[in-house]
């Protein structure tokens, strides 16, 4: 989108501005200078935290170990108690998947999952002596919140300065 506003801007820089008004050309200028440059750190600081990566690696990690629950809920199933070199097996199993994935959640996603399964049957099980769930509706609402906040800041940051730069355009002078 960055992108597209700075194309936005030279070509209305060429179409619209007149040589009688050369404020607003430097200004023009200047401001798709600085998108310019906004689209160049963002997208460093993008490529920098290699989200796509982590994701695709966290992804297939989550299809191993669900696959892996699958397993063991079905020995479970098969038998009424795991004999030991079996749950050996199981437990150097599960080693090896979590050492398969070298990256983890940022802290802000743990907080967003268990806010988003506060009530699931995993975490009903870890309830508070009264019965209620561990993590209360506010706290999630809130760790939904911030999850959102985090993942939005940077680019809200960037809107407000192009705004910014836009409302301050000399168009009269």
């Amino acid at each position: 989108m960055f992108s597209a506003i700075g194309i936005a801007l030279a070509v209305v820089q060429k179409v619209y501005v007149q040589k009688s008004t050369p404020e607003l050309d430097s200004y023009i200028t200047v401001v798709s200078a600085c998108i310019g440059l906004f689209v160049l750190v963002i997208s460093l600081i993008e490529w920098g935290a290699s989200g796509a990566v982590k994701a695709d690696a966290l992804h297939r990690n989550a299809e191993l170990l669900n696959q892996f629950q699958r397993k063991i809920e079905q020995d479970l199933a098969s038998s009424s108690a795991l004999d030991e070199p079996l749950a050996t097996a199981r437990r150097e199993e599960y080693e090896e998947i979590k050492a398969g994935c070298a990256h983890n959640h940022e802290p802000v996603d743990d907080e967003l999952f268990r806010a988003q399964q506060r009530l699931s049957k995993e975490f009903r099980a870890d309830c508070k002596p009264d019965g209620k769930p561990q993590m209360s509706w506010i706290k999630g609402k809130l760790a939904v919140l911030m999850a959102l906040w985090s993942a939005a800041w940077a680019y809200l940051a960037f809107w407000v300065v192009i705004l910014g730069l836009l409302l301050n355009i000399p168009w009269g002078h």
